[in-house]
């Protein structure tokens, strides 16, 4: 789940005492939150690379693709230390660091751990399920995102 690069920078960052082998839960679950971001900049990048009508925001506690019908958003709160993930027809996630299991878990009704989560896989199935449901559509409702043909958006090619 971490890395030696994601925990040295966490320490660098002051987000852990300098001399710590371990990270606290909630840097753990920044650190999840950060590899979810990651996937969530890449779609939204490469979809806007090709012109597809996605939106998005990676910016912050919030980040969120949406493309054609399909939105998947994952908010962290700090203050109660848990991220929500909320995916397009399907239930919303809430999850937390569980310092028993040493791992990020679904928090249940009542606030009872549930299973074991990954949230750099959960924003990678999203993004597959977005890109499925708009690659379901007819090919008249997938509007590409259209510039004049004269505009040079890559200088530096060729």
């Amino acid at each position: 789940m971490i890395d030696e690069w994601h925990r040295k920078l966490a320490v660098d960052l002051g987000a852990a005492a300098p001399k710590a082998t371990a990270l606290d839960g909630s840097t753990l679950l920044e650190i999840a939150f950060g590899r979810a971001r990651s996937v969530v900049a890449y779609a939204l990048e490469l979809a806007l690379a090709h012109r597809l009508p996605a939106t998005g925001s990676v910016a912050g506690d919030d980040i969120w693709l949406r493309l054609g019908d399909a939105r998947a958003r994952f908010t962290m709160n700090r203050r109660e230390g848990l991220v929500l993930v909320s995916r397009w027809q399907v239930d919303d996630v809430r999850a937390r660091w569980d310092e028993a299991r040493h791992a990020i878990v679904e928090i249940g009704t009542g606030g009872v751990s549930g299973d074991i989560i990954d949230l750099e896989a959960m924003a990678q199935s999203s993004i597959d399920g977005i890109v499925a449901e708009w690659r379901a559509r007819p090919v008249a409702a997938k509007i590409l995102s259209v510039r004049p043909p004269n505009f040079e958006d890559e200088p530096t090619k060729g």
